[in-house]
């Protein structure tokens, strides 16, 4: 599949769904990185279900799948607060971070040792946490963050906004 970036690099700003109105109505020019080098390993599908290896069944799929190695480095994509850390069996250990705006990014198949907390305030690239494996309807699957974008309560294809 395709090879991203090794991060951090800004995206192209030309993407209609990187410029965000703020509070004051107007716009603020969001610049995501990747949080993590690796490849897309399953797509965002919101709309047509992709097939779960572990669940042996087809599902939709709200997040993108970036593989990496265990342990390896995850970092934040822009600058924001740290909303919720939490872990369930869907997603694993889970990092969410505020970006204003409406613009919220979620982490999750993480480590058990994360480096942050609820209400710490992030800068873009700083390191949050390390791949694990911990989403347990995942595990069949290769080692991989696993990436959600939600604007305004939407989920929405990240690769909108780090392309």
């Amino acid at each position: 599949m395709d090879k991203l970036n090794s991060g951090y690099g800004a995206v192209d700003n030309n993407l209609p769904n990187n410029s965000v109105a703020n509070e004051n109505n107007t716009s603020e020019e969001l610049s995501f990185a990747y949080p993590v080098a690796g490849n897309i390993y399953k797509v965002f599908s919101k709309d047509t279900p992709v097939f779960s290896n572990t669940l042996n069944e087809w599902r939709i799929h709200t997040g993108l799948d970036i593989s990496a190695a265990e342990g390896t480095e995850v970092h934040a994509c822009e600058k924001g607060t740290v909303t919720n850390v939490y872990s369930n069996a869907s997603l694993g250990q889970t990092i969410e971070i505020y970006h204003e705006n409406g613009v919220v990014t979620k982490y999750s198949n993480l480590a058990n040792n994360v480096t942050v907390s609820k209400g710490d305030a992030v800068d873009k690239g700083e390191l949050i946490g390390y791949i694990g494996r911990t989403s347990l309807v995942e595990l069949a699957d290769e080692p991989h963050l696993h990436l959600e974008f939600i604007v305004d309560g939407d989920a929405v294809n990240p690769l909108d906004y780090i392309q």
